[in-house]
């Protein structure tokens, strides 16, 4: 006679047989989940590879159109007229005031060719005198004869540095001056920054500050020029990331932004980014703008 405890023969195998097919139901569930875990990240592995391929002959394609469209652009001349400056000019040798005279006179619509070696040969007296005239003139100056004063006196930092530089404390204060209001006088600002390029260097801590402030300025439209000059104002500033960020808002002059960051980051970075910005751009002319940035790159 059995016990009441013991367990029948028949159900202990049907138990056992239960739980070996809910396991090897459970193991052909777990291959079939891996399999398929495996297709499936192959799948999207496969698909960002040929995103990526056609993404960069496309982006290839753009370069080739931009090489191509600049080498092939109409080559044309403007007729400008012009008036060769010297001493000879002149019943005798030229006097700062005649030379300031001729500036005022001729600079507003002519381009003077000469008046920058002219000046740079001047012995220091009349070049001081020169200089004093010329930047006073500047705050109130129309745009032609404005431009026309700080491209004489900026190539003196390229013909005679030396001397330029007992003046680059006043003449960066006048700039700074021309930098008032530089978000509603574009021409301008753009003259000023342009002349503190040329100055370089420098150990004023108002130039750099204000130039500083326009870069980080998001809505003013010299920012990318600002950062640019910042670099020359000061070397240890690190411009980069800032004209990344000012393509990415896609800044007036964001173009120029592109285009320099190649020489303020490795080329490789560069690429890398300027391909986020190509697979992201939602415009033509956006992607053929960063296909001719790419082209500046020596990869």
């Amino acid at each position: 006679m059995k016990s009441s405890g013991s367990h029948e023969p028949g159900h202990t195998s049907r138990r056992f047989r239960f739980w070996q097919l809910r396991l090897s139901t459970l193991l052909a569930i777990v291959l079939l989940s891996a399999v398929g875990m495996g297709w499936w990240s192959d799948h999207v592995r496969m698909a960002e590879e040929l995103a990526d391929v056609k993404l960069d002959a496309e982006m290839r394609f753009r370069q080739v159109k931009d090489l191509s469209g600049n080498s092939s652009a109409t080559s044309y001349s403007v007729s400008r007229s012009s008036v060769s400056f010297s001493g000879a000019d002149f019943e005798s040798k030229w006097t700062p005031t005649s030379f300031v005279k001729a500036v005022c006179e001729h600079g507003d619509h002519y381009n003077l060719w000469g008046m920058e070696e002219e000046l740079s040969r001047a012995d220091d007296s009349d070049f001081d005198a020169v200089f004093k005239q010329l930047v006073s003139l500047l705050p109130s100056a129309i745009p032609p004869l404005r431009s026309e004063i700080l491209n004489i006196l900026g190539v003196q930092y390229q013909l005679n540095s030396q001397r330029m530089q007992l003046y680059d404390s006043d003449f960066t204060k006048v700039l700074l001056k021309l930098l008032d209001n530089s978000q509603f006088d574009f021409d301008r600002g753009q003259d000023a920054l342009c002349s503190l390029r040329l100055i370089g260097a420098t150990e004023s801590s108002d130039a750099i500050e204000k130039v500083k402030g326009i870069m980080e300025n998001d809505d003013h439209p010299l920012a990318v020029e600002a950062t640019i000059t910042a670099v020359r104002l000061d070397p240890t500033i690190e411009i980069g990331p800032r004209l990344k960020q000012l393509v990415e808002i896609r800044h007036p002059q964001w173009s120029t932004a592109a285009e320099s960051l190649h020489h303020h980051l490795p080329d490789e970075e560069v690429y890398e980014f300027l391909k986020s910005e190509y697979a992201q751009a939602k415009t033509e002319n956006d992607k053929q703008t960063l296909a001719g940035a790419l082209n500046k790159l020596d990869l």
